[in-house]
Order: C-alpha cells, then sequence, then structure tokens
C-alpha cells in the first residue's frame, strides 16, 4: 500500500511538471508570435526609411552633376570669351599701330609743308628766320656775346701776362685792338694771311679765340644774305642805341672794343658793339667861360 500511494505521489508530480512544461512552452510559443507579428509590422517602415535614404542620395548625386555640367560650360564660355578678348585685343593693337603710323605720314608731310613755305618766306626775305635753325643770326648774336664773355677776356688776360713779362709799360688798349682786329681784319683776309704773323706766344695766348672768332666768321658769312660787322666808330658819338660801355662811359668814342653785329647790310642790330668812352667839353660851356 505504501509503494503504490508513493507512485501515486511521483506520477501526480510528474503530470504537474508536464503541464508546467506544456505551459512555459505555450507561453514561450505565444511570444515568439508575438515578437514575430511585431517585427513583420515594423519592417515596412524601416524598408520606407531606407528606400528614401537611397532617393535622397541619387538627388544629390544629379544636383552635383547638373552643378558639373554648369561649371564645364561656364569654363567654356570664359574660354570663348578670354579668345574674343584676345582677338579684339589684337585688332586694338593693330588699329594703334596704323594710327602711329598714319599720324608720323602726317608729321613728316607737315614738317616738309613747313619747310617749303618757310623757304619761300625766307626767299629774299632775311627778316624772317629759321626757328629750327640752331646758328640763326639771333643765336649768332648770343654766342658772339659768350666769345666776348669767356675767350676774349681769356685771351685779353693772357696777353697782359705775357706783355708784363717782357714789357715794363703795360697798354691795355693795344691788345684790345689787336683782339678786335683778330674778328675783323685778320679773320676778313685769312686766305691771303699767314697767322704766324702774330707770332708763336701770341697765337698760343689767343688760341681758343682765334678758333671761336673763325667759327663766328664763317656762320655769319654762310646766312642769305650774309651778316656784317661794324666797328669804325672811334671819335664819333656815343649812341646808347648800338653801343654800350667797355669801363668808361662818356659822349664820345675813344677806341672800340668789340664790333656791333647786323643782319645784313644796312640791316636790323642784332648785337650792340662795345666801346671805350670819353667826356668831351661841348662848345656851349666853352663859350660860358
Amino acid at each position: 500500500m505504501l509503494i503504490k500511494k508513493q507512485l501515486e505521489v511521483v506520477n501526480k508530480r510528474q503530470r504537474c511538471s508536464n503541464c508546467a512544461n506544456r505551459k512555459y512552452t505555450r507561453f514561450a510559443m505565444a511570444k515568439r508570435k508575438s515578437h514575430d507579428k511585431s517585427e513583420d509590422y515594423e519592417s515596412p517602415s524601416k524598408k520606407l526609411k531606407s528606400e528614401e535614404s537611397v532617393e535622397d542620395a541619387l538627388t544629390t548625386i544629379e544636383n552635383q552633376v547638373q552643378l558639373l555640367r554648369r561649371e564645364i560650360r561656364g569654363k567654356k564660355s570664359v574660354q570663348d570669351l578670354q579668345k574674343t578678348i584676345d582677338q579684339l585685343q589684337k585688332k586694338l593693337s593693330t588699329e594703334k599701330s596704323a594710327k602711329e603710323a598714319a599720324l608720323k605720314d602726317k608729321e613728316a608731310a607737315l614738317t616738309r609743308l613747313s619747310a617749303v613755305a618757310a623757304n619761300r618766306l625766307r626767299d629774299n626775305n632775311p627778316g624772317i628766320a629759321d626757328l629750327s635753325d640752331p646758328n640763326r643770326p639771333i643765336k649768332l648774336g648770343e654766342k658772339a656775346s659768350e666769345i666776348y664773355d669767356n675767350e676774349w677776356t681769356d685771351a685779353l688776360e693772357n696777353l697782359e701776362k705775357l706783355r708784363k713779362a717782357t714789357e715794363t709799360n703795360y697798354d691795355e688798349e693795344k691788345d684790345v685792338q689787336l683782339l678786335l682786329s683778330i674778328l675783323t681784319h685778320y679773320l676778313e683776309n685769312l686766305p691771303e694771311r699767314n697767322p704766324e704773323q702774330l707770332g708763336p706766344e701770341v697765337i698760343e695766348a689767343c688760341k681758343k679765340y682765334i678758333l671761336k672768332c673763325a667759327e663766328l666768321s664763317w656762320l655769319m658769312v654762310i646766312q642769305d644774305p650774309p651778316m656784317c660787322m661794324e666797328w669804325q666808330f672811334t671819335g664819333s658819338e656815343f649812341k646808347s642805341e648800338t653801343m654800350r660801355s667797355f669801363t668808361k662811359s662818356g659822349d664820345q668814342v675813344q677806341f672800340v672794343v668789340w664790333p656791333a653785329l647786323y643782319l645784313h647790310d644796312n640791316g636790323a642790330l642784332v648785337a650792340k658793339a662795345i666801346v671805350q668812352g670819353m667826356k668831351t667839353e661841348k662848345k656851349g660851356r666853352k663859350n660860358q667861360k
């Protein structure tokens, strides 16, 4: 009896255990089904999200492609514009060169025309000067003044040193007249006279002055008509219109230092003469005494 009861208790426990296992199995299966259902419910949203991300990526790629196409078109248009600019610049440089050449031809023609007109105006009309000529009469008058201020002064100083070394009484007027004769009589008859007549010491002392006087005289002679000098004023009345004083002033000319220059014979005065003046008593004052 006891064994039978124990068997019944064991069987009862086993049945309870099997019942619990069946309940657990049913619970697990139900849970798994619910989980599967939830998974089946969530998968469409995930799929939708994945599809949207793909579309966004495609849209981004298409936008990038369009941007690249625009850049390529822009680069092509820039290249075309650069080619057009280069062509216009070449054309502009060509036009500029043609314009400069035309202006040069025009200036050359005007220069030739002006030269012809000036030559016609100056023909037998010495009062009209060629302003482009550096050796025109006015400029020669300035050159004569420069010679007097520089080479003439140096030559007179050299002669003074030379005379004082050999002579006791120095006569300045004598050397002034010598320098005047070099410019007038001596150079006027240069082909007929020998420069050695002046003496080697005098020539050395006046070398630069002689060369400058020769140049001035030559430039005066080749003018059309030739320029002329006047120096025969000794003993005449001092005239401020054509003369200026050397070291002394007065109403009469004692001796001539530098000649007057004229545009031509009986022409306009170009440069005044330089003379040594002296004072004389007037007749009215003598009568009063």
